[in-house]
């Protein structure tokens, strides 16, 4: 008989058994698939915005370690940046997330904010339900609003006023970007709208010279990584010119190494890695107690340790296999639940399906060499 075969009977010849070992298994993955749904779906969430931009450069203060820090440049390297040959056009985009209250027009309490604001008549944003609106964002003290913000913004439609820092304004239309770890809701407004309001609202800091991000639009075949150094080169050292790879690159740097959310998830998975470790092998170990005299046949007859080894492999791999699949089943439902509760961007995507794979075969290959240490031990002639 093979030796996958009688893996799988010694797996499965015991109905109950195999239940509880897959149970015990595809917990272990359960866990590792939802921390790094939670962990990948923080930096999802963190750096959607910024995948959404239009832009091939962009331009940004070289002390911005994250989008939502107040950290501006003056607005007058775009139109420096504007001079290079390769670029073709720029956009200013002014970003707060700490400094404006909305009132919900309903209950009357007020929550930060998160605001997006630039020129309509510039193409800032690649998300067609957002360009197809900015016309209306001409008018002054009109806002898109994200219908993916949560609940205690209060209610998410077209004519919806309420109070904005002190401003009326008026709801024009909404968009879906949904929200992330430090931010409740979105709004995206003109420019105009936008300085008026941090103009009355005092804040010294907000000056129609400076902007958070610049947008560039490169000529079409222009050699990025070339006109990046060219500009850098060019520009003063105020400003630091980044592809939009890098941007998002360095926003999502910040959550997984400089703050304590990235460590907690990321230990989370490791932990998920040693429980699942720990279960697989106790549940080989059992398996291999019960059959010892099995096993001990198998070696008086004169199979080889490397047999007897490649057999507890073998089981190991198969349970692996079978224990996966209703973990990915029902993460998949959590995904989905999380995702409508938090409003953050759980994705079941190909790569966390492999990644989680990986770590599962490799999970129980290491379980099942070390409990392959008692099978390879076993004496026939104290066995029996």
């Amino acid at each position: 008989m093979g030796r996958v075969p009688l893996a799988w009977r010694n797996l499965t010849h015991d109905p109950r058994r195999l239940a509880l070992s897959v149970a015990g298994v595809g917990f272990a993955v359960l866990l590792i698939l939802m921390q790094l749904g939670f962990r990948n779906a923080m930096i999802d969430s963190q750096v959607e915005v910024l995948r959404r931009l239009d832009c091939d450069l962009a331009l940004v203060s070289p002390s911005k370690y994250r989008l939502y820090t107040t950290d501006s440049f003056p607005q007058r390297r775009l139109l420096q940046a504007l001079g290079h040959e390769s670029v073709v056009s720029v956009s200013a985009l002014h970003c707060e997330s700490e400094d404006l209250f909305w009132r919900n027009p309903v209950e009357g309490n007020a929550h930060f904010m998160r605001v997006l604001a630039f020129d309509p008549d510039e193409s800032v944003f690649l998300d067609e339900e957002i360009r197809s609106q900015q016309e209306k964002l001409k008018v002054a003290d009109t806002v898109l609003m994200d219908r993916l913000s949560k609940e205690l913004m209060g209610p998410v439609e077209t004519g919806v006023e309420t109070v904005l820092s002190g401003r009326q304004v008026r709801v024009v239309g909404t968009f879906a970007l949904g929200t992330d770890l430090g931010v409740d809701g979105n709004l995206i407004m003109s420019d105009r709208t936008f300085l008026s309001i941090m103009a009355e609202s005092g804040d010294g800091r907000r000056r129609n010279d400076r902007v958070e991000l610049g947008l560039l639009h490169l000529v079409e075949g222009a050699d990025e990584v070339a006109t990046q150094a060219s500009l850098r080169d060019a520009l003063p050292d105020d400003v630091s010119v980044l592809t939009k790879d890098e941007l998002i690159g360095v926003e999502a740097g910040y959550w997984l190494e400089n703050s304590a959310i990235g460590v907690v998830f990321n230990l989370g998975t490791v932990i998920g890695f040693i429980v699942g470790l720990v279960i697989c092998y106790q549940v080989l170990f059992t398996d291999i107690s019960d059959n010892l005299p099995q096993l001990a046949t198998l070696r008086a007859i004169g199979h080889a340790n490397g047999r007897v080894f490649r057999l507890v492999l073998t089981q190991a791999a198969l349970l692996s296999l079978i224990a996966f699949v209703p973990a990915v089943v029902l993460g998949r439902l959590l995904y989905g639940v999380t995702a409508t509760i938090s409003g953050l961007a759980m994705r079941l995507t190909p790569q966390v399906l492999l990644l989680v794979f990986a770590m599962t075969v490799v999970m129980c290959s290491i379980a099942g060499a070390l409990a392959a240490r008692k099978a390879m031990a076993a004496d026939p002639a104290e066995v029996f």
